[in-house]
């Protein structure tokens, strides 16, 4: 009982107005505040009803005017030129009339007398007389011939100048024997390895050679003569035309004018 008792008075109480302040009883539902929407939005659906209305008649635009070029022109057929017959001409019957024939009858010819004919001569021309010239009128017309005499070219041909020889210097005896023995010398690349490592740098910069015994090279940026010292315990032992002889620890060798030994 107590159930449906509880049952009617909640039915009692839903038909009932909600009082105006809450009671225990009442339900409390959050309050939800109104959304505004703005002006700008308001218009939104407006402008998009247009837009897809100009687009609509554009479209049927288009598609009306392709379809009027595709469209091939009509046909129009060419009527042919009424052509209107008209029957000949109806020539009257003429009955028992004979036709007329022409007149065949030659024509009367007079008589015509002869005359005897005279005999015609052969006509012979007379032959063309040429006109005698004097000898004196000849001469007068004739050309003179000149005949020029071609006198031969005198050509006088000189003999070819003999080439100067060119001066060399003459070499002493001295000198001589100094390249006759230079064969012999070895150079300094061809040297052992183990003196090789023992000469230092030589920057072969001048190479001044005299017969007279005066002769200079520059080597590391001095001038050095036969017997000077170029490093310690290197002598330069001779200075010739082509080479430079030196001796380190009594073993010769020689560099080629200009030609500079770096040690690695």
């Amino acid at each position: 009982m107590s159930l449906i008792l509880d049952a009617l008075n909640k039915a009692d109480r839903e038909r009932q107005p909600p009082p105006s302040t809450p009671d225990i009883q009442s339900i409390h539902q959050p309050y939800v505040a109104p959304v505004e929407i703005a002006p700008w939005k308001k218009g939104i659906p407006y402008a998009l009803g247009g837009m897809s209305l100009v687009l609509f008649v554009l479209v049927i635009y288009l598609l009306s005017n392709k379809n009027s070029e595709t469209t091939p022109p009509a046909i129009v057929k060419a009527t042919p030129p009424s052509v209107t017959a008209t029957p000949p001409p109806v020539q009257p019957y003429i009955d028992n009339v004979p036709a007329q024939q022409p007149d065949t009858t030659p024509p009367a010819v007079s008589p015509v007398t002869q005359q005897p004919t005279q005999a015609v001569k052969p006509v012979v021309k007379a032959p063309e007389k040429k006109a005698q010239y004097k000898p004196a009128v000849d001469s007068l017309y004739s050309r003179e011939q000149v005949t020029q005499e071609v006198e031969p070219e005198q050509t006088t041909q000189r003999a070819p100048a003999k080439p100067k020889e060119e001066k060399r210097p003459q070499l002493d005896e001295q000198t001589i024997q100094q390249l006759m023995a230079g064969e012999s010398i070895q150079s300094v690349r061809d040297l052992p390895w183990s003196i090789q490592e023992k000469i230092p740098t030589i920057m072969y910069a001048e190479h001044n050679y005299q017969t007279n015994g005066n002769s200079s090279v520059t080597l590391n940026k001095a001038v050095k003569r036969k017997g000077d010292q170029v490093f310690p315990g290197i002598y330069i032992e001779e200075i010739r035309p082509e080479s430079l002889v030196l001796k380190y620890q009594g073993e010769k060798f020689k560099l080629d004018a200009l030609s500079s030994w770096v040690n690695m």
